[in-house]
């Protein structure tokens, strides 16, 4: 954040839970990301899909509580469509196999020695 005088909101889609870095030193500017469990994206505030994408806006006051509000939201509904990766609760199959990998377990169990698997979410 210091490199770019702006305060980061990161909103974790599993938890709705906001993390905002820079938010003490005073910065006048804002950006919003949602975080998926696997990546950030950045929300961006356009006026409708027809107006060209350099009349988007992707930077905020960290004052305007309804710039808050609405990403709020974004992350809300995100979490009710699903629209996350929970890599501690996810399970995937082999296809070859058949197994079944639960959350964090992959980076110790393999359906072959060579990794050669093809796998799915469940």
């Amino acid at each position: 954040p210091r490199e770019y005088n702006l305060e980061i909101a990161a909103i974790d889609v599993v938890s709705l839970k906001l993390h905002c870095f820079g938010e003490s030193k005073g910065y006048s500017k804002r950006i919003y990301l949602l975080y998926d469990g696997i990546h950030y994206d950045v929300l961006v505030l356009c006026e409708s899909a027809d107006h060209p994408e350099r009349s988007d806006w992707t930077v905020f006051s960290p004052n305007d509580p309804l710039t808050h509000a609405k990403a709020l939201q974004v992350a809300t509904l995100a979490n009710k469509n699903k629209q996350f990766t929970d890599v501690y609760n996810f399970t995937l199959k082999c296809l070859g196999l058949r197994d079944r990998i639960e959350g964090t377990d992959w980076g110790t169990k393999s359906c072959t020695d060579d990794w050669s698997c093809e796998f799915c979410g469940v």
